[in-house]
């Protein structure tokens, strides 16, 4: 067995483990605690998105956010402020693809944030998961949380809206999602949907 199977292994019998743990605990406590807030707790330039250019931080948890082990397969999503030719502010995840959000989503304001895309459209538009609290670089922690996906699963959001990557981009770079349907829209490190129209 390879040292990469056998820490995968390791890491599925421990997220099996937390799940079981978590099945004791009421509806409140649900939430499991990440492996790494103390990095941005600990950090006196975490609230300062400026001191975050450059490293990568744990966004820090909240009640309504905190992803609990997500299924097997799914690591640790890391968001990064970029920048992409005439696109010009985007997010991308550690591999460099860029990262949209949806106008029909419900984002968080006047309660939890709730991705509309399922089904067929989650096959052209992956949600971006997460197994914890996603790290980030370049983009402030407290615009950084997670919904949770009918399926279970642990969704990134930005500035309360649900994050995606596009099917249909397929190098690092490309954003050919870019306006689609006039409601996909690559998303900046504020969180704001890009508007720039012209894509690669």
């Amino acid at each position: 067995m390879s040292k990469m199977q056998v820490v995968a292994a390791v890491l599925s019998a421990l997220a099996l483990l937390a799940v079981v743990a978590a099945w004791d605990v009421g509806p409140a406590e649900q939430a499991l605690p990440v492996a790494g807030p103390e990095l941005a707790a600990n950090d006196p330039n975490a609230g300062d998105p400026a001191a975050s250019q450059g490293r990568i931080v744990a966004a820090p948890e909240t009640e309504e956010s905190s992803p609990a082990p997500a299924a097997p397969g799914v690591g640790r999503a890391t968001l990064v402020a970029s920048t992409a030719g005439r696109a010009g502010a985007v997010v991308t995840d550690a591999s460099g693809r860029l990262l949209y959000r949806f106008d029909r989503d419900v984002p968080e304001g006047g309660g939890p944030a709730r991705s509309t895309c399922a089904g067929e459209c989650a096959r052209v538009w992956p949600p971006v998961l997460t197994s914890e609290q996603a790290l980030v670089e370049g983009i402030s922690p407290q615009l950084v949380g997670a919904v949770r996906r009918p399926d279970g699963g642990y969704q990134v959001t930005l500035a309360g809206w649900p994050l995606y990557r596009y099917s249909g981009d397929r190098v690092a770079g490309e954003w050919r999602g870019q306006a689609v349907s006039g409601t996909w829209f690559l998303v900046r490190p504020d969180g704001e949907k890009n508007t720039t129209r012209v894509a690669t």
